[in-house]
């Protein structure tokens, strides 16, 4: 509702009071229903209910009830999976490989947009052999958020096991905005993005990319342009460019949505006056909880297992101005918002690759492990349990896809990430069938528990199938002795390993205070003390020892505070220091500076 109490006086009491109802948007096909808003009597004044011995009895004989009807709409969902399998709106599937930043999905009625970026992630040999998306803007309104991880375009991604998010925030509006919920994981690797719109991005990472899956509500049917197609529930015209102007051709399709440097989300400037928000002004009015005016009050993402998602409360990042206004930012990040990214005008090639892989990796044996490790899954089990991957198309459509992807990028670790994809379109599947969801215990009341997710899925639904060696109980895995973390893939007596920093060691002393680094490795644990040891070696040689207190991020990512900078700047001959750190003295790095640029290189001790 758009407001929570109503007041009339003697002098007013009648004139006309209007107020707006939206409908709760959860994705569940649970039909049509009608509900009623009742106007209970807060505050009496003395000569109104004078002739009624209290405000009940005179709320009897002045009952206002208010009956409202609810429409069920199917809700439709876009992915573009790695690198990348596309999936539109109305389920046309195709594959395409280039760089760019492209549209994915914008309606055609509103202020809303996703963008995703797409690099070079495999070469062999100097031969391009597969692309991937590597980053995901959203615009609502005027607010910006994007998880990114292109930064990381040079580095040799073989050496990860997943790597590092970046989230940032454009807005005009103070944080948290009242157009994005933002979620993520504990380990880091996804996140979820709700829009006041009552659209849902959910992002997957790994090793090569990230998968994006976009969820529009009913209000977009045939509202929608992109990569993802019209949106209305029809296969055969989804390949329409920004002209409206159809094609047969992919390839044509694809690059007519490819967008400039200048036309980048990751790069555009909110407004500066920002635009009403409409959905700030709906609430659930409710005596013993409270008023709740948030997103998730209005547009419910149904999850099966919620517990796994953690409000982001902070954003790493607040930009209220674009990169070119200013010579100067306020980020304590080392991270360079301007990194260099491939918008290229003209194509790629790509080399199909042939099997064997380089290190011996047979089809057949491609096939067997994709084949085992997806239909042997308890997520295929437990989805084909509720009769919700009764086509076997979905799932040798993975299948392929996931031996394809072997093939381009001679690496067998690719399983895992397609459970996910299993497991996202089999809960897509459930939404469909109300009886799954729908909480039928008389003693229930409150709304938020009327949707409960199917306990088989519950059962099944663990981070990375618990990494094949913990059980899943009730959507949380339980690890056994020795392992820890979210999905129980951490040693808890092996040492993490160091892969190096952001934005390749550098940090522009000109641009960013430098105050902070972040480290990436495998294998961090959340204990709480967290230590970064930083030596310092000044230009006369004296060693200076400092403790600053890491930051956990994830199990891939500590930030590590650094002291004030010994440094002078200009054209005379720079002041050269050195720095080397380690957290829990397990590894170390070596840092020079000079005059405008802080250069951090990587090793062992």
């Amino acid at each position: 509702m758009s407001r929570c109490g109503l007041e009339f006086t003697e002098s007013d009491w009648d004139r006309a009071v209007t107020f707006d109802v939206t409908a709760v948007q959860d994705s569940v096909s649970d039909g049509d229903t009608r509900s009623a808003i009742v106007v209970k009597l807060l505050n009496e004044s003395k000569s109104a209910a004078s002739q009624y011995k209290t405000p009940e009895e005179w709320l009897k004989h002045h009952q206002v009830k208010i009956e409202v009807h609810s429409r069920d709409a199917p809700s439709r969902q876009c992915y573009s999976i790695y690198d990348p399998h596309y999936k539109t709106f109305d389920g046309r599937h195709y594959n395409y490989q280039n760089v760019g930043e492209y549209i994915f999905a914008k309606s055609t009625v509103r202020k809303f947009q996703v963008n995703t970026r797409i690099w070079v992630c495999r070469e062999r040999e100097k031969w391009k052999t597969a692309a991937c998306n590597c980053g995901v803007a959203i615009a609502d309104g005027d607010d910006i958020i994007s998880i990114d991880m292109c930064q990381w375009q040079n580095a040799n991604r073989t050496v990860f096991k997943q790597i590092p998010l970046r989230v940032k925030i454009r807005s005009p509006n103070k944080w948290p905005t009242s157009r994005f919920g933002v979620f993520h994981n504990k380990k880091g690797n996804e996140y979820k993005v709700q829009t006041s719109s009552g659209a849902t991005v959910r992002v997957l990472a790994g090793r090569w990319g990230m998968s994006v899956y976009l969820t529009v509500p009913a209000s977009d049917n045939n509202r929608t342009a992109g990569l993802c197609g019209n949106n209305n529930n029809n296969t055969s015209d989804d390949l329409k460019d920004p002209t409206g102007s159809e094609t047969i051709y992919i390839k044509k399709f694809v690059q007519s949505w490819r967008v400039s440097r200048n036309e980048s989300l990751f790069r555009v400037s909110p407004s500066e006056t920002p635009t009403p928000n409409k959905a700030e002004k709906y609430c659930r009015c409710n005596d013993e909880s409270g008023t709740d005016c948030t997103i998730s009050n209005f547009v419910k993402s149904v999850e099966v297992t919620p517990a796994k998602w953690i409000p982001l409360l902070h954003p790493p990042r607040l930009v209220e101005r674009s990169v070119e206004e200013s010579d100067l930012t306020t980020s304590d990040d080392d991270f360079d918002d301007d990194y260099k990214f491939n918008y290229i005008d003209s194509d790629i090639n790509f080399v199909e690759p042939s099997w064997p892989t380089p290190n011996g990796i047979t089809n057949e044996e491609a096939y067997q492990l994709c084949r085992d490790g997806l239909y042997e899954s308890a997520v295929v089990k437990a989805c084909m349990a509720l009769d919700l991957l009764t086509s076997s198309d979905a799932i040798d459509r993975t299948l392929a896809d996931c031996v394809e992807d072997i093939k381009l990028t001679d690496d067998l670790s690719w399983v895992p990430s397609y459970l996910s994809v299993i497991e996202e379109s089999c809960v897509q599947e459930s939404l469909k069938n109300k009886s799954l969801w729908i909480n039928t215990d008389p003693s229930v009341t409150s709304i938020d528990e009327l949707i409960k997710p199917p306990q088989v899925l519950k059962e099944a639904f663990c981070e990375g199938n618990c990494s094949g060696r913990g059980t899943c109980l009730d959507g949380v895995c339980q690890c056994p002795s020795g392992y820890t973390d979210s999905d129980c893939s951490v040693e808890v007596d092996r040492p993490p390993e160091l892969y190096g920093f952001t934005n390749l060691g550098l940090c522009d002393v000109r641009h960013h205070p430098c105050r902070r680094t972040f480290v990436v490795g495998d294998g961090f644990l959340d204990t709480g003390n967290l230590i970064c040891y930083i030596e310092d070696t000044l230009a006369n040689g004296t060693v200076l020892l400092t403790k600053t207190k890491g930051e956990f991020q994830a199990v891939n990512e500590v930030i590590c505070p650094l002291p004030n900078m010994r440094i002078q700047l200009g054209n005379s001959s720079p002041l050269i220091n050195g720095r080397r750190w380690s957290p829990r003295k397990r590894a170390g790095e070596f840092g020079r500076w000079q005059t405008h640029q802080q250069r951090c290189e990587l090793h062992f001790l």
